[in-house]
């Protein structure tokens, strides 16, 4: 906050649009120091939130059936939309599927959302059917996805901006993955004006 005020209130009245993910931190400080501008939650964020659920259902079934291959080897499918497989992809999936019920579900409930957040949907249009995915998520009773859905139900507003202002964090989390590299490659930096001017070489 003490960083965005130094600037001035013009410059902070001036910021029309602000994303982030939902940290309430980020939220609370968009909040106070940003009073004009719409906050929109990140939609990669978001259905980061949501792939974990995926995930967790993924880890319970090869914990219970370590036996099983059919749920070896499926993770970062899981992670794809389901028109982004090629067919043996889907072959696979669907082999899992057929064992485990609850996991499909999730995998297409997840689908439906991303669709969602495809489309040219205005707000208004959004909200309700936002609101019909949520009816339906809530009936296969899962508490990881109630977890979810809660997350979603409370930050709704800033979740909804999306369709109104189609931004997202992609540039900055491509930037701070570009600097964690750095990093790594680097095996850490004891002088941080030579850390800046690696970072600063790399955007030139």
């Amino acid at each position: 906050m003490a960083y965005f005020r130094a600037r001035g209130s013009d410059f902070c009245l001036k910021i029309e649009v602000f994303s982030c993910d939902l940290w309430d931190g980020f939220l609370a400080t968009a909040k106070a120091v940003f009073p004009n501008a719409a906050i929109v939650a990140d939609r990669f964020h978001v259905f980061k939130l949501l792939t974990h659920v995926l995930d967790k259902e993924r880890k319970k079934l090869r914990h219970e059936f370590k036996n099983d291959d059919n749920y070896k080897a499926i993770k970062w499918l899981l992670f794809k939309p389901w028109e982004s497989l090629n067919d043996k992809q889907k072959r696979t999936l669907l082999r899992a599927f057929r064992k485990a019920k609850m996991l499909q579900q999730l995998y297409f409930t997840k689908n439906e959302l991303r669709n969602i957040f495809e489309s040219d949907y205005s707000k208004q249009q959004a909200r309700k059917i936002v609101e019909q995915w949520i009816l339906q998520a809530k009936s296969l009773k899962h508490n990881l996805l109630d977890s979810f859905i809660n997350t979603l139900e409370r930050h709704f507003e800033s979740i909804l901006y999306f369709f109104t202002h189609r931004v997202s964090n992609g540039i900055v989390e491509g930037v701070n993955n570009v600097i964690k590299a750095i990093k790594r490659n680097g095996f850490g930096f004891r002088n941080f004006d030579n850390f800046k001017l690696k970072i600063q070489c790399q955007f030139l």
